[in-house]
């Protein structure tokens, strides 16, 4: 079945127009069609199409899927590649492996300032369904990377990936603790600068490294969400 982003009210769920039009335009799905929807909160129900008008559709809800609620939080910032292609492989897959925000950052090494937040956001909600996620990820706007650290203080199991041998460094499987919230931090093409690793480790984020492995941007995200997604799954 096809899962859809929905508002629930009344043992109803109400698809707005962009969903209602990907319902009957897109997949051509029409009444009794059975289909998901979720309110991107953790809530998911089986259901079946009731009414379909030109600015919403009715559905009916039934079983409710059984969703792993308890998954800890998942933050993920980065700073985006000069190939915009490369980012939204890395916004497609981390969300797909249960990223809940995400951050695009520009740091001292950045070659890309500008984005598309709207169409990442498309990128993804459509990960988030294919994917049958209960939880719709938050695509942020870009801000600055001390900026962003300012904003970010509370959170215990927080990370820097980076590439600066004069820094110590701990391997991820040492550090990272299923069943608690995450944010990693993700730098650009020539790595966070050296202030910027500082100033992050001063906050409280641990320095960390892939072992003597190298990956580009996207790689190095995916990397963390697998390892997270894995850790987390299979935990007693």
């Amino acid at each position: 079945m096809n899962l859809f982003f929905a508002h629930f009210e009344n043992n109803q769920a109400i698809l707005d127009e962009k969903e209602t039009h990907h319902l009957e335009k897109v997949l051509r799905l029409g009444k009794n069609d059975k289909v998901l929807v979720t309110d991107g909160k953790g809530k998911m129900f089986e259901g079946h199409v009731l009414e379909i008008t030109k600015k919403q559709s009715l559905i009916s809800l039934g079983k409710e899927r059984e969703i792993q609620n308890n998954f800890p939080e998942l933050s993920v910032a980065f700073a985006p590649t000069k190939s915009n292609e490369r980012s939204e492989i890395l916004i497609e897959k981390i969300v797909e492996l249960g990223a809940r925000n995400i951050f695009p950052i520009t740091s001292f090494h950045s070659e890309r300032r500008k984005i598309n937040v709207e169409r990442w956001q498309k990128i993804a909600d459509a990960a988030t369904k294919q994917s049958l996620k209960a939880h719709r990820c938050q695509l942020y706007d870009l801000q600055d990377f001390k900026n962003f650290l300012s904003l970010k203080k509370n959170l215990e199991n927080k990370f820097i990936a980076h590439c600066n041998s004069a820094i110590p460094t701990s391997l991820l499987k040492n550090v990272l603790s299923p069943g608690e919230d995450s944010l990693i931090l993700i730098g650009p093409e020539g790595d966070f600068s050296e202030d910027e690793i500082h100033t992050a480790i001063d906050l409280g984020y641990k320095s960390i490294s892939f072992g003597n492995q190298r990956f580009r941007t996207e790689t190095a995200g995916i990397y963390f969400a697998s390892v997270y997604n894995f850790l987390n799954t299979f935990r007693a």
